[in-house]
């Protein structure tokens, strides 16, 4: 009986598929069962196991069990769609995700941190050869050439990546002076195309180099005011020299010699030439970067002695630093007090007094020309003495302070009296004076100077300085409602204008008059004052309407 039982029930589920699904991660056990014949299944849910063994229904999984009859309408469907529960994140991993990204700045082009061709893979352990030196020298001014031809081709990227590297050649290479000039060459041309990156990475070389060419200076001497290590004159190659003939190659000499490794016998490849345009930039257009006589003796002397305080006060006018700059001169000028060097003393003073100007520091550039005045007056300086009065005149002039700027320019009044017998400049010098009275409302002085200046102005047959006295003497009249004295003055400016040949002074003459009339309401002097001005405006094509106008709305009172 339990034999028939057996095969009966194996015939009827021969087609019951049994696939248990495993999930590791989950620990899910799953069961699908699927069954082609129902009535089958019916049958044997309505048998009863023998109780003598149960086992040979039990499942695959050790812990589970089957119950000895099975209700399939009680079961819960299983559904084979239904997505599989995400296997669960570490807390790690969640974290990394949820922190933002950190924008980091592109790393400095200037330093050397990569490999090059030209640079040995050991300058770090050993000192460079001179032919080494050489190489790179040579590299750094054909690397220079390129970036000035791809900036001038409009591929800047191009030009600061050359630029870049001819900057890390040149500060292995050294000297140091021969660097900052290249810094503020490289500098200059980031200022004039905004690129603020590459002008931070040169101003932090340069402020490197200061910092520590001022360190060096007070460990060597034990004290923070020594400028002997700074002001050191420093001797640049001459491959940086002012060439005449750009096609001649320069000639590179190596002044370090080192005595542990022989010179080598063949002769370094020749570097292309580099002019002082191409290694300082372009020095004529940029006023900030001409540093005064400091600059002109850089150019002059390219190739002999420039200090290194010399190079760094002019690079960091290249970049538009010149606060810094000022306390590089400032240290410069002390050195040339303390060595009595009278050249080196007034050329710094004039930088300073440039750089002040250039950044409209007028209360700062006081004190430097006033110096350099004292000291041509001392020395009897017939050139320079008027040039420094000129300048402090201007100066006081341009800061708002008129009452300062006449003692300085009645001094070149007598000046060109006295020292040189030319009076052709003081009828301009008279009329600047007689401004800067009415700006300090001295309306009396004013006058009297207006005056002489025209006086002055007619027997050297200054026309303009002349015509230029009545115009203000007349407008200060107006100003004060002597309209008497304005026509007077009006009168003798159309006769100055006359001499002159100036049909515009004449025509603007004439339509001053009439706006005077107009003032006192004589109606009929107005309108023939206006039909005097007509036919100049006429004949310059200029003003025609507005005299016509005019000539009409004068007329209109009297019908």
């Amino acid at each position: 009986m339990v034999r028939l039982w057996i095969s009966l029930t194996l015939y009827q589920l021969k087609t019951r598929i049994s696939l248990r699904l495993l999930a590791g991660v989950t620990g899910i056990s799953t069961s699908v069962l699927l069954c082609q014949q129902t009535e089958a299944i019916a049958q044997v849910s309505q048998l009863s196991l023998p109780q003598s063994s149960p086992e040979l229904l039990a499942p695959a999984s050790p812990t589970q069990s089957l119950p000895s009859t099975i209700q399939p309408t009680s079961a819960a469907p299983v559904n084979p769609t239904a997505p599989a529960p995400k296997p669960t994140q570490s807390k790690k991993s969640v974290d990394k995700r949820k922190q933002p990204v950190v924008e980091e700045f592109p790393p400095n082009p200037l330093e050397i941190t990569q490999p090059d061709p030209l640079i040995p893979y050991d300058y770090k352990k050993r000192p460079l050869t001179a032919q080494e030196i050489r190489q790179l020298r040579a590299g750094a001014n054909r690397l220079a050439v390129i970036g000035a031809t791809k900036l001038e081709q409009g591929d800047r990227v191009a030009a600061f990546n050359a630029w870049n590297r001819e900057l890390r050649f040149r500060r292995l290479a050294g000297p140091l002076t021969e660097e900052v000039l290249t810094l503020g060459r490289v500098g200059d041309a980031a200022w004039r195309d905004s690129d603020t990156t590459q002008l931070r990475w040169v101003t932090k070389r340069l402020d490197e180099i200061l910092a520590k060419a001022q360190t060096e200076q007070a460990a060597s001497k034990g004290q923070l005011a020594n400028p002997d290590r700074l002001s050191e004159l420093e001797t640049l190659p001459p491959d940086l020299a002012l060439d005449l003939q750009p096609t001649q190659p320069s000639k590179i000499t190596e002044n370090r010699t080192s005595s542990s490794q022989p010179q080598a016998p063949a002769p370094a490849p020749a570097a292309p030439t580099v002019t002082a345009r191409q290694l300082l930039g372009s020095i004529d257009t940029n006023p900030l970067a001409v540093g005064g006589v400091n600059a002109l003796v850089i150019l002059g002397n390219l190739n002999k002695e420039v200090s290194l305080l010399d190079a760094l006060g002019f690079a960091y006018q290249q970049v538009r630093l010149p606060q810094t700059a000022v306390k590089v001169y400032r240290q410069l000028l002390a050195e040339a007090r303390r060595r009595k060097d009278d050249f080196k003393l007034e050329a710094t003073l004039i930088t300073l007094g440039q750089l002040h100007l250039a950044w409209f520091d007028y209360g700062s550039a006081v004190q430097p020309y006033e110096e350099l005045l004292a000291r041509s007056r001392s020395r009897r300086d017939p050139i320079n003495f008027p040039l420094y009065l000129d300048r402090l005149a201007y100066i006081y002039e341009q800061a708002k302070q008129p009452a300062q700027a006449i003692p300085y320019q009645e001094q070149l009044i007598t000046f060109h009296q006295t020292a040189l017998g030319d009076a052709t400049l003081i009828p301009a010098l008279t009329l600047k004076i007689a401004d800067n009275h009415r700006r300090l409302a001295q309306l009396d002085q004013a006058e009297t100077t207006y005056q002489l200046a025209y006086k002055l102005a007619i027997p050297l047959l200054q026309f303009s300085n002349a015509a230029e006295a009545l115009k203000k003497l007349a407008d200060l009249y107006r100003a004060n409602n002597r309209l008497d004295s304005a026509l007077r003055m009006y009168t003798f400016l159309v006769d100055i204008e006359k001499q002159a040949y100036n049909t515009y002074g004449m025509m603007d003459a004439y339509d001053q008059m009439g706006q005077v009339h107009l003032l006192r309401k004589e109606y009929p002097e107005a309108i023939a004052a206006f039909q005097q001005a007509l036919p100049l405006a006429q004949q310059l094509k200029f003003r025609e309407d507005y005299f016509a106008t005019r000539i009409q709305k004068a007329s209109e009172p009297e019908k």
